[in-house]
């Protein structure tokens, strides 16, 4: 995934469902929010040692500064809203012109790279 092009930190990542690609954000991110809706894809991700997991089906707020939320597969409009302003940048690893046109009227920028869209609030 091509998050090193943006000039952001690499401190917290959350990301909203699970795939492979949680690795990834691991080796590159200090620490790792991971939400999904089932304790059966918490227990897949579990021995990763700088990952959190966070079961919940609604929209959980952190209290803290979030550098990058990555969606996996689908994007919920609710957490769409929520990492708008929370983050600094949002990816989403879908390539559907429906989401593009979501993010270009939400976010200051949008770009689209291999299998990804990429925005920044």
């Amino acid at each position: 995934m091509e998050v090193q092009k943006f000039n952001i930190p690499k401190n917290v990542a959350v990301v909203i469902g699970c795939s492979d690609i949680v690795y990834e954000i691991a080796s590159v991110f200090r620490k790792i929010y991971v939400i999904v809706n089932s304790e059966e894809v918490a227990r897949k991700i579990k021995h990763m040692k700088n990952v959190g997991i966070v079961v919940a089906e609604k929209v959980v707020d952190f209290d803290f500064d979030v550098d990058l939320v990555l969606f996996v597969k689908e994007v919920d409009e609710n957490y769409l809203n929520w990492a708008v302003k929370k983050s600094k940048l949002i990816v989403v690893e879908i390539d559907e012109k429906s989401v593009k046109e979501i993010l270009k009227s939400k976010c200051s920028r949008v770009e689209i790279g291999e299998g990804f869209v990429f925005a920044i609030p």
